[in-house]
């Protein structure tokens, strides 16, 4: 492994910034002098000599040790503040692989999610998998900690702020950070069934809510004027040809009304 070059104040400043923002993306607060050894602790690691083997071969760790090779190959032509953290990173990578595959994937729940998480996420953007679209299946409110975001704990006088381990599991997901599945729940109005599709328990105050939607939605439609030939609102009557698009016997086609508003000044909304 190649001589690093010791780290300068500037540097040490953005590696302190790089890491604090990935742990408070992770739900991790740091205070400055936290994040200090954090670095130092990376580049202590950064003058180790490598062990130079892998102590695991669980396929969980084929990305992961895959990404920590890339990272030192492309290291001599890194250039700029982090470059120094090129073979840092990656040993990171290798040693989060060597100790916590044996067991991933993780639960939120579980010591090693957040951790083998974080690594993940760099070990995408380093292959080249990340898409820069959100898991769907991760909770859009906790966003996949499974902690209430609301909730800051229980306030400890002693250390003066509150303590993280005492906040309450998210209202969404319940405390298991991924979002349910989508399903269609009914709600009746006027005699008439509709589906809502949604996520979550469906109680009876969301049952009362969606039909009053409902409801408001068809008033609003039925003030407006149709024609009363196909029933269609004028609106979507241009170029004297009716442009709504419908299915019949499986294939598209326009409603292609001819009829004009002025033909029928007094027609309302045909319900």
């Amino acid at each position: 492994m190649a001589d690093r070059t010791p780290i300068t104040d500037e540097q040490r400043a953005h590696a302190r910034n790089q890491i604090s923002s990935i742990l408070n993306a992770n739900g991790h607060w740091v205070e400055t002098e936290t994040a200090d050894l954090l670095v130092d602790a990376v580049m202590t690691a950064a003058n180790t000599p490598a062990l130079g083997s892998r102590l695991t071969t669980w396929a969980t760790a084929e990305d992961m040790q895959a990404a920590a090779d890339q990272l030192r190959a492309i290291a001599p032509q890194l250039t700029g503040p982090l470059a120094p953290l090129a073979d840092p990173v990656a040993d990171w990578l290798d040693e989060t692989a060597n100790a916590l595959a044996w067991l991933a994937p993780y639960r939120s729940h579980e010591p090693g999610f957040r951790m083998w998480r974080t690594a993940t996420e760099v070990t995408n953007k380093i292959l080249g998998k990340d898409t820069g679209q959100p898991d769907a299946t991760v909770c859009t409110h906790c966003k996949g900690n499974g902690a209430d975001p609301e909730d800051e704990g229980d306030y400890d006088a002693n250390v003066h702020m509150h303590n993280p381990t005492t906040v309450g599991p998210c209202p969404e997901c319940h405390g298991t950070g991924t979002k349910a599945p989508d399903t269609c729940h009914p709600a009746e109005t006027n005699g008439t069934l509709a589906l809502i599709r949604g996520s979550g328990d469906w109680t009876e105050q969301d049952q009362t809510h969606a039909a009053d939607v409902i409801q408001a939605a068809q008033r609003v439609h039925e003030a407006k004027p149709a024609c009363p030939n196909c029933g269609h609102l004028w609106e979507h009557h241009g170029d004297e040809v009716c442009g709504v698009r419908g299915r019949h016997n499986g294939k598209a086609y326009e409603c292609g009304c001819t009829d004009a508003q002025e033909d029928h000044p007094t027609a309302g909304a045909v319900s």
